[in-house]
């Protein structure tokens, strides 16, 4: 009885604990690239091939059939598997009996089956029958491994997706899962090792390593990992500012701006509701520039302007003074914002009406957390024709502080030269006339960061008149003050435009230091603020 047990131990345990290691690492890489059912092949795939192999690997007549013509073999698995996929999902009569979603399902776990088995096979006959065999399995384990974990670099802490949209929709920092994902990774390798040697001392070398592994996500649990450096060349993070205490500075950052760390994140949004944007951004105001202040346009010292914004933090809950309208062409969206650096102001999707504190689930990690409801829009662009502008409520005063702008005539000189050749049914329609200015910078303008128009007293001019090479503050002060010129109450939305692709279709979505944007807004009456933005 005790040799039985002592057979077992030195054969079987060692067997079935490299065939989950293996089979772990084949799930790890399908996660991201197939579907549950693709998964589930995979384990199955790859337990059958490793015990197999580990079973008659040794046992006559396979122990005298070559190493090529095992890897060969596999080959040829492989291609019968892809051909059978192929004739499952391309077959029109088993897709209507199965319905097409079943034949799917049906053609991704054969496919993820076929290609593990065959792939197990291979990397377990080299482990028995070369050398090197031994070292290709644990690279394989930890490439695995790797690959399924690298998205998360330079704080990409929302990828992958798969455990990014599990925890932060759950309010749980990925990196704890991450963490954990890690020390399992180096206890699998290192089972490896140990299960070729002896197996009576596995267990305390299993619990040394689970010690070290823990304690290391303990350390991070605690102090926290660190984060990339970022630039600030919008103003939209730093020291948070309380009311519209703003300081009064030089939005143009031109001499500032630099391609380094860009890609550092600044934010992470959980979407709770889903949303897909028409123009392909989304787009997350945290302020705006509107009140001329004989030179340029500032943040707003005037308690009638700008009351859609929400210009603090809070503890409980806030709610913007002016709401948008139009409400059967707009979406009520919730999201969760974790700020990863601290912004001056909060920020939410688009028209955000509502700010909430939420608990935040890592202080090392968050330095604030909090829920927003926006109103999104729904409509396209032809849904603003023939609009009129404005509140009623506006008194003339207010009014005019949307329209105010440089004394330079040149402004209106050119936007009256661009929309006097409209159609003449557009040719008294506002967003029409927006539209062509819009569209002339869209054509004619050159996006870069290196330019010397911040240090002249007009940034904008400089820029419009010049050599039309700028970045979003200046096609956004630019185009404000041509709409301003012909009538139209205009102003400049600051905050981040994310592209909707980076969503992947996940819930949460990362927003990075790149992603800070600025962009001209219009009042249209019954509707609200409309971004109108030039995509030079």
């Amino acid at each position: 009885m005790k040799e039985n047990t002592a057979t077992v131990q030195a054969h079987y345990l060692p067997s079935a604990l490299r065939a989950l290691i293996i089979a772990s690492a084949f799930w790890a890489l399908s996660l991201s690239l197939t579907i549950l059912s693709g998964s589930v092949a995979a384990i199955a795939g790859s337990l059958i091939a490793c015990l197999a192999v580990d079973r008659w690997a040794n046992a006559e007549p396979i122990k005298q059939v070559r190493t090529s013509t095992i890897v060969a073999a596999a080959a040829a698995l492989l291609l019968l598997n892809y051909a059978a996929v192929g004739l499952v999902t391309r077959s029109d009569i088993l897709a209507s009996m199965l319905s097409p979603i079943v034949a799917f399902e049906l053609g991704e776990a054969l496919n993820w089956f076929g290609l593990c088995l065959a792939a197990t096979t291979v990397l377990r006959s080299l482990a028995q029958r070369t050398s090197f065999g031994g070292v290709l399995e644990i690279l394989f384990v930890a490439t695995a491994f790797v690959v399924t974990l690298s998205a998360h670099r330079n704080g990409m802490i929302h990828r992958p997706f798969f455990i990014g949209d599990y925890a932060l929709i759950r309010g749980i920092d990925p990196a704890t899962i991450l963490m954990t994902f890690g020390c399992l990774a180096v206890i699998a390798l290192s089972a490896l090792l140990m299960a070729e040697n002896n197996q009576r001392r596995l267990p305390y070398h299993f619990a040394i390593l689970g010690l070290l592994c823990f304690s290391l996500a303990g350390f991070v649990r605690f102090f926290g990992l660190p984060t990339p450096g970022m630039t600030d060349d919008l103003g939209l993070t730093g020291q948070e500012i309380a009311g519209n205490s703003q300081q009064k500075e030089n939005p143009f950052r031109d001499g500032e701006n630099t391609a380094e760390d860009k890609e550092a994140p600044v934010a992470v949004v959980v979407f709770r509701d889903d949303y897909e944007p028409l123009n392909g951004s989304y787009y997350f105001r945290e302020s705006a520039y509107s009140q001329f202040n004989g030179v340029m346009l500032d943040y707003t010292s005037r308690g009638d302007m700008d009351r859609d914004l929400i210009e603090s933090f809070t503890n409980t809950e806030l709610t913007a003074e002016v709401l948008p309208q139009a409400m059967d062409q707009r979406k009520t969206v919730r999201t969760t914002v974790g700020m990863l650096v601290p912004h001056r102001n909060p920020f939410g999707l688009v028209s955000p009406a509502t700010y909430i504190n939420a608990a935040n689930p890592n202080n090392l990690r968050f330095k604030r957390t909090y829920d927003t409801l926006s109103y999104a829009p729904t409509y396209d662009f032809e849904y603003m024709l023939g609009r009129e502008l404005g509140r009623d409520d506006w008194s003339d005063e207010l009014r005019n502080k949307y329209l105010e702008l440089p004394s330079d005539p040149r402004y209106r000189e050119l936007a009256e030269s661009l929309i006097a050749n409209l159609r003449p049914e557009y040719a008294d329609d506002p967003f029409a006339k927006a539209w062509a200015i819009k569209t002339y910078l869209d054509e004619n303008g050159i996006y870069s960061l290196k330019n010397d128009h911040a240090y002249e007293t007009d940034p904008a001019a400089s820029f419009l008149f010049g050599d039309l090479t700028g970045y979003c503050m200046h096609f956004s002060f630019a185009a404000t003050y041509m709409f301003r010129s012909i009538g139209i109450p205009a102003r400049v939305g600051i905050g981040y435009s994310v592209p909707a692709s980076n969503r992947a279709g996940g819930s949460a979505l990362l927003v990075q230091a790149v992603h800070g944007h600025a962009w001209p807004e219009i009042y249209f009456k019954d509707i609200g603020w409309v971004i109108v933005d030039p995509a030079p």
